[in-house]
């Protein structure tokens, strides 16, 4: 019996050592023909993490899910894709506006094919030394050979052939040893961001909340304020934010222009302080001019003026200023203001002004809230909170889809350094009881699938 224990031991520990050298082996592989030499932006979603979190946390959905179908275990069907340990999403300098993905086959007919049905990419385009495919929109890109795939989503047109026929003709990719390779694999996340100009950015997910963490390097041309208190935000407001920051002083003074409107820069940075704070209570009404050419009877062209109603954010800025130095005055002066003390064609949405004794304040009504007086001590330049529930019916479908399970969202950031900001946040669920990662596939799997028979 102790020789039968002994054996059984012995053969679960190679079981175990196999398991790990063929798990390292799954890891090593997956860094290696997948990222474009030239990548300066790796997104990486790290497919063991988020697989391990999804099977937790199915035995908890499986009891009670299962028979309203809401499951998210995906059927084994083959759809000719090798399962990589990591995706990475990366960018090129040389097309700036696109995300680039790299993905590796085992039957290269039967991925193609899975892919253009749910990417709907279906528009075959020239190319000598390779395939590609696009969708009727030219966003979304598929160049594939031999075993590669290469995904492309661009968020405007630019040229990406080249660096189609890099990778899959020429073979120029990043090497498993670069830094931002090695950055990458210092912790597991279940998704982590990296670029060469030194951004890093991790976000975890556990039970009822998502965790998100970073450091950056300040953007040369802002001004990153040091505070040492901020307004105390309340829990009723649904969007709040806080931010310390401008534009720096340039030797020559700049021109801030829209239509046929001039505002000084240096006027305006000598005029207010450094920070403002932003609050959204909710949507209010306005009214557009709309106008409408029509011939009359003597078939000359008139214009019809008519008066639309729309709903827009309930916005309110308030920014405070120096010295007493009179904003409003300045304004009217450059003739930026209406008689209502609407500024003068301001985009997007209709915006008013007035000036108290501490603070000039910008809002989309002509109610004005009262300034929050309260403060709290802090060193943040930066101070976002998003209660969701009050404005999620208001917001488009797609993201009423993916926020109707997510109740706030928490985001503070600090500068740490002269070359060195730090952000830290957190997204809290409803449901805190199962874990946040699986809340969001949940609801969207058969979105995100395109197909109610991949989900069980």
């Amino acid at each position: 019996m102790k020789r039968y224990k002994t054996h059984l031991f012995i053969a679960l520990l190679l079981l175990g050592v196999v398991f790990v050298i063929l798990y390292k082996n799954w890891q090593s592989r997956s860094y290696k023909f997948v990222v474009h030499a030239d990548a300066n932006r790796i997104v990486k979603v790290d497919v063991c993490e988020v697989a391990k979190t999804l099977l937790i946390d199915d035995v908890q959905y499986s009891k009670k899910d299962t028979e309203e179908g809401n499951t998210i275990r995906i059927s084994t069907t083959s759809n000719g894709l090798r399962i990589p340990a990591n995706i990475f999403f990366y960018t090129v300098p040389k097309a700036p506006k696109t995300i680039f993905c790299t993905l590796k086959a085992v039957n290269i007919e039967e991925a193609v094919s899975f892919l253009s049905q749910k990417l709907q990419i279906n528009i075959q385009s020239e190319s000598t030394s390779f395939f590609l495919k696009t969708n009727e929109k030219r966003t979304i890109s598929m160049a594939y050979l031999h075993n590669t795939i290469v995904l492309a989503y661009s968020f405007q047109k630019e040229d990406i052939t080249s660096i189609f026929s890099q990778i899959l003709t020429e073979g120029h990719y990043l090497t498993p040893n670069a830094p931002l390779f090695k950055k990458l694999k210092e912790k597991e996340h279940h998704l982590q961001f990296a670029s060469l100009a030194g951004g890093y950015f991790s976000l975890d997910a556990t039970k009822g909340q998502i965790a998100l963490n970073g450091t950056f390097p300040p953007h040369p041309d802002i001004e990153y304020s040091t505070t040492t208190e901020i307004p105390e935000f309340d829990r009723t407001t649904p969007i709040q934010l806080f931010l310390a920051a401008h534009l720096k002083k340039k030797e020559k003074d700049t021109q801030i222009s829209w239509k046929n409107h001039f505002v000084s820069q240096d006027s305006l940075l000598t005029s207010l302080q450094h920070h403002l704070f932003l609050r959204m209570h909710g949507f209010t009404t306005q009214q557009d001019s709309i106008i409408r050419y029509e011939y009359n009877d003597n078939f000359e062209k008139t214009a019809k003026v008519s008066l639309q109603e729309k709903k827009v954010p309930s916005l309110q800025i308030d920014i405070p200023i120096k010295n007493n130095n009179n904003v409003l005055s300045y304004l009217k002066n450059q003739q930026l203001l209406t008689k209502d003390h609407r500024i003068a064609d301001a985009p997007m949405y209709h915006f008013y002004a007035q000036q108290t004794e501490k603070d000039f304040v910008i809002s989309t009504t002509k109610t004005f809230k009262k300034p929050i007086d309260k403060r709290i001590a802090s060193t943040a330049f930066l101070k976002l909170y998003i209660h969701l529930p009050p404005l999620i019916h208001e917001l488009p479908n797609p993201v009423q889809s993916y926020g109707a399970s997510i109740e706030k969202i928490h985001l503070i950031g600090k500068k740490v350094s002269d070359n060195r900001l730090y952000i830290d946040g957190m997204i809290t669920f409803n449901n805190k009881e199962i874990n946040a990662l699986t809340q969001l596939l949940k609801k969207n799997a058969t979105k995100l699938l395109g197909d109610k028979n991949m989900v069980n």
